[in-house]
């Protein structure tokens, strides 16, 4: 029976200790934690689509583009360009993965 009330006991404070932190008990202010909304609207944003089925053909004609393969790379540097040119900061991230067929 005395375990109970220790399991009881401990259950309780980390109970309490999790609704605390949950409050914004950290360090970081409730305004630190959101976003930002932004004050780009969307009916600011053009939209051609024409230009868009342009960026689409473009992307298609690079052929397959499975990944780690050349299609692939040549996709990344195509959108790296366009986004960089438009002022973007890009970064790709890679990893080590195993192909599930061939190892």
């Amino acid at each position: 029976m005395p375990w109970t009330y220790i399991l009881l006991a401990a259950f309780c404070l980390v109970a309490i200790l999790a609704l605390a932190l949950n409050n914004n008990g950290g360090s970081e202010s409730e305004s630190e934690q959101r976003p930002v909304a932004s004050k780009l609207k969307q009916a600011n944003i053009p939209f051609g689509g024409d230009r868009a089925y342009q960026y689409l053909k473009e992307i298609c004609a690079i052929g397959p583009r499975v990944s780690a393969t050349e299609g692939m790379a040549r996709q990344q540097a195509y959108l790296k360009s366009h986004f960089e040119k438009l002022g973007g900061r890009v970064s790709l991230q890679e990893f080590p993965a195993r192909h599930p067929l061939t190892g």
